[in-house]
């Protein structure tokens, strides 16, 4: 799915609200979990899964063909986890009480809310 595709899914199902606003919202859910990964801070989404930086150290490389080593750079990549509840529905298993069935959300005190609203 691309992110054209997730928008126009959203004005599909939530058809009272503006096309822009939606478009909006999708761009600071994606910036604010963007921002986060930049600052090296773990993004978790219960059910879906969690997001986070995995730091590789240097390490030695060689060229099969010329035997030359070098040295590569650190490199931080993106790492995700799947949730429970998300391998569960790509398996097969478990969709009827899959929490992506609920359009209810839950939020605990320490979870980082980014809300979305036009300006």
């Amino acid at each position: 799915m691309t992110k054209s595709e997730l928008i126009s899914k959203l004005q599909m199902q939530y058809k009272r609200l503006p096309g822009e606003v939606v478009e909006k919202c999708v761009d600071v859910i994606l910036e604010g979990i963007a921002s986060a990964l930049d600052d090296h801070r773990r993004v978790e989404v219960r059910g879906f899964g969690n997001f986070s930086i995995r730091e590789w150290q240097p390490r030695f490389a060689r060229n099969p063909e010329t035997g030359e080593t070098w040295r590569t750079p650190p490199v931080n990549a993106v790492y995700f986890r799947p949730g429970k509840e998300l391998k569960m529905r790509v398996n097969g298993r478990g969709y009827a009480e899959s929490k992506f069935n609920n359009h209810t959300s839950e939020h605990s005190d320490h979870s980082e809310h980014i809300e979305c609203r036009e300006e």
